[in-house]
């Protein structure tokens, strides 16, 4: 492995009152969930630094709004815990920590992120509102073309064909099946993520990893 790129597809934390009637089942406060979350993902960026060099990029997600949880018209815009932590982790860096990442700083909009592997052009964002039955890769054009869409959102895993060799893929999520997805009867899903292995030359190998306890 000459490189390796993490791209967090937002959702850091569960909110609260997003959740309205359901809070009271919450494990952690929203501040003890953005510390978590925190520690969590400096944790994994320091392992990963390990093997080789990284490149990070995250994008915010819906439950990851600090205003406008219970209303999202409230939504002040860029206001949302991924903005601490990459602010919290961009800070540290510059404190010493992390030598071995490049972290991608887009906390101008924390919208999308993007960037260029072997000539590829990867663009990151959370997915809400995506209708994934339709082409998305299109909307998200800006200089050139998008090689390969990444978003999450919807807690499970897909791989769509776009345009002619473009590549939609939905990533799963590490928090899988909870009450709050049956209140909204959604599928049951296992905690997963999603691996990609680009060479130089030739297409990616993508894989979904499976967390809960038996995956492989």
């Amino acid at each position: 492995v000459e490189q390796i790129v993490c791209l967090f597809m937002g959702d850091l934390v569960e909110g609260g009152e997003m959740r309205g009637n359901q809070k009271w089942g919450l494990e952690f406060t929203l501040a003890q969930q953005v510390s978590k979350g925190t520690s969590t993902l400096l944790d994994f960026l320091t392992s990963l630094e390990e093997i080789a060099p990284v490149t990070f990029g995250a994008v915010k997600g819906n439950h990851d709004r600090l205003t406008g949880q219970a209303n999202k018209k409230d939504q002040i815009y860029n206001d949302h815990a991924m903005y601490i932590v990459l602010d919290t982790l961009i800070n540290m860096q510059d404190a010493g920590f992390l030598p071995n990442t490049t972290i991608i700083d887009n906390r101008e909009d924390m919208s999308d992120v993007e960037l260029t592997v072997y000539g590829r052009v990867i663009h990151g964002n959370h997915g809400e509102g995506m209708k994934i039955t339709e082409s998305q890769v299109k909307r998200f054009v800006r200089t050139g073309p998008v090689n390969y869409l990444i978003t999450g959102h919807v807690h499970h895993s897909k791989i769509m064909q776009d345009d002619r060799d473009h590549l939609h893929i939905i990533v799963g999520s590490p928090m899988g099946y909870n009450d709050y997805s049956k209140s909204l009867n959604l599928a049951y899903t296992d905690p997963s993520q999603t691996l990609m292995i680009l060479p130089e030359q030739g297409d990616p190998k993508i894989k979904t990893v499976f967390l809960a306890e038996g995956g492989d």
